[in-house]
């Protein structure tokens, strides 16, 4: 047996350590309480464990789209969940059986298990060929072990983790104090404890000085770049602006993934100069500046198509109305155009809440009444609108469905799609595209809600 599913439980740990001597990956299904030293009692021959699915699914996930039919999550939760897993199943999945029996975890993903910096330092300290350890408090961890020797210049080791997961925010104490969560100075020390890491996952708050980002950009590349602001509307002294150098020095360099929710100030001109390489874009929440290019939305600074490598688009609006939520023109042509070179788009998924279309960007896109309504995105997996209004189901018929005009056939990898709040989308919209697609030997799944 090399894999199996489990329940974390004394018991079961000692019995599978004493019988399965060839297991390679542990996934956790079930889990009264979290006992840290239980991974160390797991066969030597165990190189990943994973308590949240991801690890598990990456790369063989046929069918990613699991919703409950009759009971679908509100849109913001459920899109994240099928974005999430189209991510998956784009992550090729890794040999196991290339490791050597004696090499013990190379993987780790706690998810959101309730785990303490100290529980996870037994883990970095007994598990040599460590390469990933999901979990926020990872940087605190090796913060507590390193830092008292970094400070004082004595020799740290080098850690082979290919991620920094890092919680500058309060929401990890009951209670606020002038007291630093996380001090600002450890990320650096991660950087330099971990010099090969490409995949970073930040979260702060409004408390966050602006300038701990700024060691990421001595980082040799940077793949994933996630930064999520947890503040309950307060002004906040990290910003986009801090953002900037990191985009400048890794956007062109190997970024193909970039998260951004909840941040202030957020240029669109910056991530359509920097990133054009980008395979998955999410901004959600985020408040706008829109440059004085921009000022009347007709901006033509930039080469429709520029992300041409783009295969999810996350754009959800926020609703803190001190903010400036719609972005221009500039970046639906950069994202949801076709290059006039590849003249085709090759998004999988697309999410879309209350996107602000200008009437020239909705026509090129969606409209089935334009001269040649051809099909948008022939690649599309998943379509999930809210509160996008202009849309009918025409429109979703034409160019996304490719059921009627100048297509010459349907689109057939299309699975789902989703609309909410949507004005010009009633369930009885949803049952007629029902009836079209099975004329049109489709199957696509359709949710429709008020």
């Amino acid at each position: 047996m090399k894999t199996a599913l489990l329940n974390w439980d004394a018991t079961l740990i000692d019995y599978i350590s004493s019988k399965c001597v060839n297991l390679q990956k542990c996934e956790v299904v079930t889990m009264k309480d979290f006992k840290p030293e239980l991974i160390l009692k797991l066969p030597k021959t165990v190189s990943m464990l994973d308590f949240d699915g991801e690890l598990m699914k990456r790369g063989r996930l046929t069918k990613p789209l699991l919703f409950d039919d009759e009971n679908p999550e509100s849109w913001l939760p459920q899109a994240q969940t099928i974005l999430k897993a189209l991510q998956i199943l784009r992550t090729p999945p890794i040999d196991y059986s290339l490791t050597s029996k004696s090499s013990c975890l190379t993987e780790v993903h706690l998810s959101t298990v309730k785990a303490s910096a100290t529980d996870l330092k037994p883990i970095l300290q007994n598990c040599p060929n460590l390469n990933l350890l999901r979990h926020y408090q990872m940087v605190t961890a090796l913060y507590e072990l390193h830092s008292d020797a970094w400070k004082k210049k004595l020799k740290i080791p080098k850690y082979n983790l290919k991620n920094l997961d890092v919680d500058f925010s309060h929401v990890v104490r009951c209670t606020m104090s002038p007291k630093w969560v996380l001090p600002p100075d450890a990320l650096q020390l991660a950087v330099t404890l971990c010099p090969s890491a490409h995949i970073v996952h930040v979260r702060f708050d409004c408390s966050t000085p602006h300038d701990v980002l700024h060691p990421l950009t001595s980082l040799k590349k940077l793949q994933e770049f996630s930064a999520v602001c947890v503040s309950s509307g307060e002004r906040t002294l990290l910003d986009f602006s801090d953002m900037v150098p990191i985009l400048e020095a890794h956007g062109q360099n190997g970024l193909n993934i970039l998260e951004l929710k909840v941040i202030e100030e957020v240029e669109i001109h910056i991530i359509i100069e920097n990133c054009t390489n980008l395979e998955s874009l999410v901004l959600s929440g985020c408040g706008y500046i829109t440059p004085s290019t921009c000022s009347t939305f007709g901006c033509h600074k930039y080469d429709v198509g520029s992300f041409k490598k783009l295969q999810c688009l996350f754009y959800a609006d926020g609703d803190d109305f001190s903010w400036d939520h719609g972005v221009p023109d500039c970046f639906w042509k950069a994202t949801l155009y076709p290059s006039r070179k590849t003249r085709e788009v090759k998004l999988q998924g697309l999410f879309l809440e209350f996107p602000r279309f200008s009437s020239a960007v909705f026509d090129e896109i969606f409209n089935h009444k334009t001269k040649k309504p051809n099909l948008s995105f022939p690649h599309l997996k998943v379509l999930s609108l809210c509160r996008c209004d202009e849309i009918t189901v025409e429109d979703i018929a034409w160019r996304i469905c490719g059921l009627t005009g100048h297509n010459k056939s349907p689109n057939e990898s299309l699975q789902y799609l989703r609309f909410s709040e949507c004005a010009n989308v009633r369930p009885s919209d949803g049952k007629r595209l029902g009836r079209w697609m099975k004329v049109g030997n489709m199957k696509v799944k359709i949710h429709v809600d008020g």
